[in-house]
């Protein structure tokens, strides 16, 4: 039994994620040899290339189940073929099971600030507290999603800040194109939607240093709806939420998902960082198909009509009313397409 495995490009930079093992029966020794033929492989047709390994993620109820026994022990063997050179590895096991992978990012972050590198990527299968915007939960079930939080530590001023979360919502939308072969659309700021369902929830979450005002990192979370899970969605997001294989022609492979989206992230911070603004929200732009509709503003809960004109060079929304226009800058207001008003 082979593992499986993805590439994902930051900076030129291959990673291998061994998050699945498909055959309980597998030996682990034939799991480390299929690793290690893998790397050899990528050596020889990429000598430049930096790689990556993300041992498999931790599975079984206790840390006595076989399975998870048998992934302990590959872990610990393919972490020894990392060089640090190469070949670097990004931890798993059960050292960091956490409820939200977005808080676990955040104490990372704190206490290993200065080991931790920008890209760094926590993965997880599911999550048993996991929270979006204004603390709403975040429902995130076994074998239907992948949720994740990336560190980044973007050389950006403050005012570039919110860019991030335009950026994660970029590479949301083209990684499900790249993956699952349907474009979806952004409701202005970061929803991904498709015929009306989210399809995914973005939280971007940063670390200011109190003495300096500078920004020292940036989490960005997100988690992806891939496939209903059993039992169907929960009743309180059944009518709003969606999952890709609603939509995909095929099935959507996570670690592809999950590769293509570091992919797109990695290319929306580069253009931040270089200052490219307009590249970027050019990209942003061609996701917003509600231009030109009415919408409705919420501002303190009060709801107020309005249309919807274009997006600014800051990824802000024009909006008219009564014929005047204004600029609504996110985190002031949210924002409901005709179909989500109730």
């Amino acid at each position: 039994m082979q593992p499986i495995y993805f590439a994902v490009g930051l900076s030129v930079l291959f990673a291998l994620l061994f998050s699945f093992v498909r055959s309980r029966t597998s030996q682990s020794a034939d799991t480390i040899i299929g690793v290690r033929a893998v790397l050899d492989k990528i050596r020889a047709k990429q000598p430049g290339a930096k790689i990556v390994l993300c041992p498999i993620f931790p599975r079984g109820a206790t840390a006595q189940d076989p399975c998870r026994v048998r992934n302990d022990v590959v872990n610990r063997e393919i972490r020894k073929f990392a060089d640090g050179k190469a070949v670097s590895k990004l931890f798993a096991g059960r050292h960091h099971l956490a409820a939200s992978v977005h808080d676990l990012a955040f104490q990372l972050g704190d206490q290993r600030a200065a080991d931790l590198p920008h890209g760094y990527a926590v993965v997880a299968d599911c999550q048993t507290a996991g929270r979006g915007r204004l603390g709403r939960s975040f429902i995130s079930p076994s074998g239907s999603g992948i949720y994740i939080s990336l560190l980044l530590r973007p050389n950006i001023p403050l005012e570039r800040m919110h860019l991030m979360t335009v950026g994660a919502a970029i590479a949301a939308c083209e990684a499900i194109q790249e993956t699952a072969g349907f474009t979806p659309d952004i409701k202005w700021v970061n929803d991904v939607l498709m015929h009306g369902k989210k399809l995914c929830g973005i939280l971007t979450e940063a670390s200011i240093e109190a003495e300096t005002g500078q920004l020292s990192y940036v989490i960005v979370g997100i988690g992806l709806n891939v496939r209903t899970p059993t039992g169907g969605l929960a009743p309180e997001i059944a009518d709003i939420a969606g999952c890709l294989e609603d939509f995909a022609p095929h099935a959507v492979r996570r670690n592809a998902l999950a590769a293509s989206f570091f992919n797109h992230m990695e290319s929306c911070c580069d253009l931040i960082a270089a200052g490219q603004t307009d590249a970027l929200i050019d990209r942003y732009r061609s996701f917003i198909h509600f231009l030109g509709q009415p919408i409705t503003v919420i501002r303190f809960d009060k709801r107020e009509p309005a249309t919807a004109v274009g997006i600014d060079s800051n990824g802000h929304l024009i909006i008219e009313q009564n014929g005047q226009r204004s600029t609504l800058v996110a985190g002031e207001i949210s924002i409901r397409l005709p179909e989500q008003t109730r």
